[in-house]
């Protein structure tokens, strides 16, 4: 089994957000805290970044919205429920509890992806690899009104 063009960014974003995670509850430097919080955050991104390449592979017009409206739903919820985690855990725990219990959930995601997420985009629909924007893409783009980029 090879690991998918989507598996392996996510795998590793979720991996790293484990590690940056786990290194802080054992920083004692707000230099390095700081630094390993900016790390964390990119690579928890990813799997916000990577789920709507996974819907956009799977569901198309009012589907596709539809799904998208769950999904900024589910978005909107955990920044406000994670504080009340993160609050009621400090009293059990110390502060660096709540980044041990996200390292592991971390480590949890990239397993589940590992064994659990199959290849959503068709082996015929898949583009190879480039880096930055090819420039008749830019072109294009160019060309259209801004409210038409990012609809389908």
């Amino acid at each position: 089994m090879t690991t998918s063009v989507v598996k392996k960014p996510l795998i590793m974003g979720f991996f790293l957000f484990g590690i940056a995670s786990i290194l802080i509850s054992f920083t004692s430097s707000i230099t390095l805290l700081i630094a390993l919080r900016f790390i964390q955050g990119i690579c928890g991104a990813s799997g916000q970044i990577l789920a709507r390449a996974v819907a956009r592979d799977l569901f198309s017009g009012h589907k596709l919205t539809k799904f998208y409206a769950m999904l900024n739903s589910i978005n909107g919820v955990f920044p406000i429920i994670s504080p009340i985690i993160g609050g009621f855990m400090i009293h059990f725990v110390p502060w660096q509890g709540v980044f041990v219990l996200l390292g592991l959930i971390g480590f949890v995601l990239a397993g589940l992806i590992v064994v659990g997420l199959p290849e959503t985009l068709p082996t015929e629909e898949r583009a190879t690899a480039t880096f930055g924007i090819p420039l008749h893409q830019l072109v294009r783009y160019s060309k259209c009104p801004i409210s038409s980029l990012g609809h389908s």
